[in-house]
């Protein structure tokens, strides 16, 4: 298991363990149409 970051921490609304652990998340984006995804990247501050 990688260590450091989110370790520990409540996993963000709408984020899985997994998306967690990558970093990113793919979602919807209804912006540019109702098949388009986009990148959502999870800042790790």
């Amino acid at each position: 298991m990688k260590s450091g970051g989110w370790r520990g921490r409540k996993v963000p609304e709408g984020w899985t363990r997994e998306d967690v652990e990558r970093g990113y998340r793919w979602v919807n984006d209804v912006k540019r149409g109702p098949s388009a995804w986009s990148i959502d990247r999870l800042d790790n501050e």
